[in-house]
């Protein structure tokens, strides 16, 4: 399949790849370049042999993590709302993944300022 179900629009290698019947559609938006690089980190979810091997067919360079890689949340603060919204509903059963997200909106809604910081 040539669609991307998430945002309506075009993917593959090649533009030319991109069937003629869909005329109206994007063409280069998700067309992948060339001279990509991936950059791991050490979380073993994104290190499972499958997923190596389709990084390896897909990016030409890849930087390797450092086995005492810091997790980032000095470079990016995102990590420490992740960090905390984790805490906010660990252990907890949600009957629906609605729930869940209304109670995430909730935490997130009260994450101050200083609490990102590192």
């Amino acid at each position: 399949s040539y669609s991307n179900p998430h945002n309506e629009d075009i993917w593959a290698i090649r533009a030319e790849q991109i069937p003629s019947a869909s005329p109206k559609r994007s063409k280069n938006k998700f067309v992948c370049r060339r001279d990509l690089i991936f950059q791991d980190d050490s979380k073993s979810k994104q290190r499972t042999k499958i997923i190596e091997r389709i990084v390896d067919e897909l990016f030409d360079h890849r930087i390797l993590p450092e086995e005492d890689d810091a997790k980032f949340a000095d470079v990016w603060p995102i990590e420490n709302v992740w960090g905390i919204l984790k805490e906010k509903v660990r252990e907890k059963l949600f009957p629906s993944f609605e729930q869940l997200k209304m109670r995430l909106n909730k935490e997130w809604k009260k994450i101050a300022y200083d609490d990102c910081k590192t």
